[in-house]
């Protein structure tokens, strides 16, 4: 599962805008019912996130989007004319993906913030280690979610994660943390890739603890270098 279940919005998806967009194109904007980029998954009433990739690029597939149903939609600044004219508004910034992290968490009113979240990374043993800390948690008597590779929970009840990846994209980890805030639950355990982490998934998750593993020569073929992997693996502690 890489999007989110459908559902009315928990606050404004507008809040997570960057500073560089003017008050009244903000005001210009409307509601939506989730967050996509995926254009297939779309529905009416949702906003669509182009975002540039290796092998495809959203904006290539606005009108379809649109066709579907998007109300609005969020592009490369500089590019709006590409998805100019289909009938709703655009609105343009530096970094669609990591715009989406903070858009997310704001449609789901800043569930990280009502959390005390743990982010636990590594090369190695970030499911066992999660494992571990959600029993603790349980063991001390809170009420705690969890976030795996192999896994999600929420106050007991578990999701599979059929996709197999640690960190899913920002919709749904912002509304699996909604889940657990109306859960009741008071704490996450949040597995972070260096993956999820460059590519600003787990963004807004507000982490108040961070556990590091281990880190060895590994994922080189995306980061380049190992001291690129090695800053990879810090962001949990900005996020």
């Amino acid at each position: 599962m890489t999007e989110p279940p459908s559902g009315l919005a928990r606050g404004d998806w507008r809040r997570g805008l960057p500073p560089t967009v003017p008050a009244e194109a903000r005001e210009a904007l409307p509601p939506v019912r989730a967050i996509r980029f995926d254009s297939r998954q779309v529905e009416p009433g949702d906003l669509f996130v182009c975002i540039p990739g290796d092998r495809t690029d959203g904006h290539a597939f606005a009108s379809a989007a649109v066709e579907r149903g998007a109300a609005a939609l969020v592009c490369v600044a500089g590019r709006e004319g590409e998805v100019g004219g289909l009938g709703v508004p655009v609105v343009g910034v530096a970094d669609p993906r990591a715009t989406m992290a903070q858009l997310s968490a704001a449609h789901e009113d800043y569930p990280g913030k009502k959390l005390t979240v743990i982010g636990v990374t590594g090369t190695d043993g970030k499911s066992t280690t999660s494992f571990l800390m959600l029993a603790a948690l349980e063991g001390a008597g809170l009420k705690a979610g969890l976030l795996t590779t192999i896994e999600c929970q929420i106050a007991g009840v578990t999701i599979p994660n059929p996709t197999r990846l640690t960190s899913q994209e920002a919709p749904f980890v912002q509304r699996l943390l909604a889940e657990m805030v109306d859960a009741g639950c008071t704490h996450a355990v949040v597995e972070a890739t260096s993956h999820g982490l460059e590519q600003h998934r787990v963004d807004g998750c507000e982490f108040h603890a961070a556990i590091f593993t281990n880190l060895t020569p590994d994922h080189l073929d995306f980061h380049g270098t190992f001291e690129a992997y090695r800053k990879a693996k810090g962001r949990d502690r900005k996020s």
